[in-house]
């Protein structure tokens, strides 16, 4: 089901005049991979660089990439409406 600009603009007006609120999301921030695994395991993810790879981690058993790691932890931090990371703004 599709909906038009037109349909979207008066739904969001009957939700905003019955109290409802909209929140933007917080912009993303930059960061290490270091960091990611950091707060993955903060959140008892059981995350650890693979021995002798270039890149890949160890997740819950599994073999993943940097990308994949990055997903998982933003999935979280969006449920919990904190800033998504983003390892292209991190300094070099």
């Amino acid at each position: 089901m599709s909906m038009n600009r037109q349909d979207a603009e008066v739904l969001t007006a009957r939700f905003l005049s019955r109290g409802g609120s909209i929140k933007k999301m917080p912009e993303a921030i930059a960061t290490t991979i270091g960091e990611v695994v950091q707060y993955l395991k903060s959140q008892s993810v059981d995350v650890d660089i693979e021995p002798g790879s270039d890149g890949k981690f160890t997740c819950d058993g599994d073999v993943i990439n940097v990308q994949a790691l990055v997903r998982m932890a933003n999935r979280l931090r969006r449920k919990q409406r904190r800033p998504q990371f983003d390892l292209s703004l991190r300094a070099h």
